[in-house]
C-alpha cells in the first residue's frame, strides 16, 4: 500500500488517499476487502473495495535482481528475461534512476507475439574525479542493489 508502505497516521476528520496493489486470482472485476488495523485500541475495519484485474502481456522470469556488493570501478551484472504472452506486438522500455549508478541494455525494445528478450542490469560504482576511492571496506557496510519488478 502507498504511501508510507501501509503505515500512516489519521486524525479524528481526515482522509487520506492510498493506492492498493495486490495479485488477483483471476483478471476481471473483483471485490476484496482491505483491513484496517488501529494501534492504540487494536480494533481491525474492514474496507471493501472493488478493482479491475489485467494481466499484463509482459511478464518477467523473475521480479528480484540480486546485484552483490561492487568495488570500486569494477561492474556486477545480472539479467532478466521479458516474455511477450499477447497476440500482438509489445514495447517496453527502462529507466535507470538517476545517479543510481544502474545501465539497462537494451533500453527500449517491441518484442514480436510469443517474443523473448533478455535484458541486462549492470552496476558500476565509479568515484568522482575529485575524491580517491576508498582503501578499505568493511564487509558488514557494503550493501548490495535490490532491484524489485513489477
Amino acid at each position: 500500500m502507498r504511501p508510507q508502505k501501509g503505515f500512516g497516521t489519521l486524525l479524528p476528520g481526515e482522509s487520506a488517499d492510498v493506492t492498493v496493489r495486490w495479485t488477483p486470482r483471476y483478471t476481471g472485476t473483483q471485490e476484496d476487502v482491505v483491513c484496517c488495523r488501529t494501534l492504540l485500541v487494536n480494533h481491525t475495519y474492514p474496507i471493501p473495495f472493488v478493482g479491475k484485474c489485467f494481466k499484463s502481456p509482459l511478464s518477467f522470469n523473475q521480479n528480484l535482481l540480486l546485484l552483490p556488493a561492487t568495488a570500486w570501478h569494477n561492474t556486477t551484472t545480472a539479467s532478466v528475461e521479458v516474455t511477450n504472452a499477447s497476440k500482438l506486438p509489445q514495447t517496453f522500455e527502462f529507466a535507470a534512476p538517476p545517479g543510481s549508478h544502474l545501465t539497462v541494455s537494451p533500453l527500449v525494445t517491441t518484442l514480436p507475439p510469443g517474443g523473448v528478450q533478455r535484458v541486462q542490469v549492470s552496476v558500476q560504482h565509479a568515484t568522482a574525479p575529485h575524491s580517491p576511492p576508498p582503501t578499505f571496506l568493511h564487509p558488514a557496510r557494503t550493501k548490495g542493489v535490490h532491484l524489485v519488478l513489477n
